[in-house]
């Protein structure tokens, strides 16, 4: 067929364009469609889901660690964005496959082999009205693993949103504007009650959780029904994973309702995937927030917070920016 005379020539040439990736990510999904018509229908209803928990702010808070903060105001590094299997807690992306009671990974005794499913990139925030949070600075304001040593940084999203945008339209093949709005999203995070039920809070959205109720109900349903056609089991069963691995990082388990927390997914077509073998740690480079940034919060415990706060005020006041600096006086213990 054309399109996989297409594939073969974007996969062989060794000067794809970001559109050839957008393409090529396009071309691979629509014949996942045409050999199974189950997966069509869950890929339709993960596209719901994900519709459903769009949110939409001009501003966005970004807890972090000091020595990030410093890179990302001091040095004007691009924001990063880590491979979701890099994230600081080994439960995350999990809540979503207990509820469709899809195993995503084997218990020690088993000896079956399972294979790698690829997991999109994530950027974790909070609304701005929660740049100082006494649990937030505990849960992820950390430098090097001591609590509430960090920076929370709020900057403006439309305009981080609108320089990857035009970054990537740098490219002359680049047109549809449409893909890159899918690809960078901003979505609320699900929290699942805990039980049998299939009840699910949204912090701001309360009026949604009815019909996410609805679509992981009649997602589970389909999951269930879900049935590989390919002589290997396996490579299909990678493909409803890495489908469903593109919402599982939107929910997560009741006792964390509290973060309110907004997540960037992304599947990092186009971007050079970052590797560091040492760690090992992958991620992704979007593109410099210094410019910017509206709000820097240093952490309750963070050391010689008032020269950290002149340092980081001059800095940016030599490029004409004014960012609001505030020193939290939570009482942390």
């Amino acid at each position: 067929m054309n399109y996989e005379k297409y594939i073969e020539l974007i996969s062989s040439s060794t000067t794809a364009s970001n559109s050839d990736s957008f393409v090529l990510e396009k071309i691979n999904e629509l014949k996942k469609f045409l050999e199974n018509e189950k997966y069509k229908v869950i890929s339709e209803l993960v596209n719901k889901i994900k519709e459903l928990l769009i949110f939409k702010d001009e501003s966005i808070t970004h807890y972090t660690g000091l020595s990030a903060a410093k890179a990302l105001i001091l040095d004007n590094s691009k924001f990063r964005l880590s491979e979701g299997a890099f994230l600081n807690d080994t439960s995350e992306g999990r809540e979503l496959f207990r509820h469709l009671a899809i195993p995503v990974s084997k218990k020690i005794q088993d000896t079956e082999s399972i294979l790698f499913a690829q997991k999109p990139f994530i950027g974790s925030f909070v609304t701005e009205t929660k740049h100082d949070d006494l649990t937030l600075w505990r849960m992820y304001g950390k430098e090097d693993k001591d609590e509430a040593k960090g920076c929370a940084i709020t900057f403006d999203m439309e305009g981080l949103l609108k320089n990857l945008k035009d970054m990537l339209t740098l490219d002359p093949y680049v047109t549809d504007s449409a893909r890159i709005d899918e690809e960078f999203t901003l979505y609320r995070v699900a929290y699942r009650k805990s039980g049998t039920a299939t009840e699910f809070i949204i912090p701001g959205a309360v009026d949604k959780e009815e019909v996410l109720k609805e679509y992981m109900i009649e997602l589970s349903n389909k999951v269930e029904e879900f049935t590989p056609t390919k002589e290997d089991e396996k490579y299909e069963n990678k493909d409803l994973i890495e489908r469903l691995n593109e919402i599982a990082y939107l929910f997560k388990s009741i006792e964390y309702q509290h973060e309110n927390e907004i997540r960037l997914v992304v599947k990092g077509i186009g971007f050079e995937k970052v590797i560091n073998g040492e760690s090992p740690k992958v991620y992704i480079e979007l593109v410099p927030i210094r410019s910017l940034i509206k709000k820097i919060t240093l952490g309750p415990k963070v050391e010689k917070a008032e020269e950290w706060a002149a340092t980081f005020y001059y800095s940016l006041e030599k490029d004409g920016l004014q960012p609001c600096i505030h020193i939290s006086h939570l009482p942390y213990k």
